[in-house]
């Protein structure tokens, strides 16, 4: 251009703005018009509104670019600037990477919250009866275990005696654990009906 060449600069923006008003440019001119606004912005040292004619230039061809061989080092300086933002700006921002403790717990199976007791109400968040029913449970298990071996281990004691004192004794002792046993057992039960209804209920 003409102007451009002639180290009319500011002529060059006010001629090419009246150009850019008409409608009936193509891409091709458009670029034309717009390479040029551009260094002249930058020779009248109005670096971001040339960066913004190179922005427009690669909206409308992403492929292009300035010979070096020809083009002032300053000029391609910004235009490599805009170049590298704009690229960027055409990247897909990448999704974070969650967290192995922000994944969604997997989901337990049937099996497991029916025949577990707190499983369930655990996994819905309700951790403070799933604690109770968890511990209530295991609780009941280990005592009905205690029980029962103490219950045929006093059942055994007790038939071995002779002595009435020792047979006195022995029963007293049989008889506890078969109380205990009893009342551990119907507690435990209570524990597992109790989940396989609070599940059935909350599912409906």
């Amino acid at each position: 251009m003409l102007l451009y060449n002639n180290g009319n600069y500011k002529d060059v923006i006010v001629y090419s703005d009246s150009i850019l008003k008409q409608d009936s440019l193509n891409n091709k001119e458009e670029i034309y018009l717009r390479t040029y606004r551009a260094y002249s912005f930058v020779a009248l040292t109005e670096t971001k509104k040339a960066k913004n004619e190179f922005v427009t230039i690669l909206n409308i061809d992403s492929t292009y670019t300035l010979n070096p061989d020809i083009v002032s080092p300053k000029i391609i300086d910004v235009f490599n600037e805009v170049k590298d933002e704009w690229l960027k700006s055409k990247i897909p921002a990448k999704l974070p990477e969650k967290n192995a403790e922000e994944l969604p717990p997997t989901p337990p199976s049937s099996f497991a919250i029916y025949t577990f007791p707190g499983t369930y109400q655990n996994y819905i968040g309700n951790r403070k009866k799933g604690k109770i029913l968890k511990w209530g449970f295991l609780i009941g298990l280990g005592a009905v275990g205690i029980t029962q071996g103490g219950y045929y281990y006093t059942h055994y004691m007790y038939l071995q005696q002779r002595s009435q004192p020792d047979i006195d004794k022995w029963y007293t002792w049989y008889n506890f654990f078969y109380k205990a046993k009893k009342i551990s057992l119907n507690l435990t039960t209570f524990i597992f009906l109790y989940n396989i209804i609070d599940v059935s209920l909350s599912n409906k």
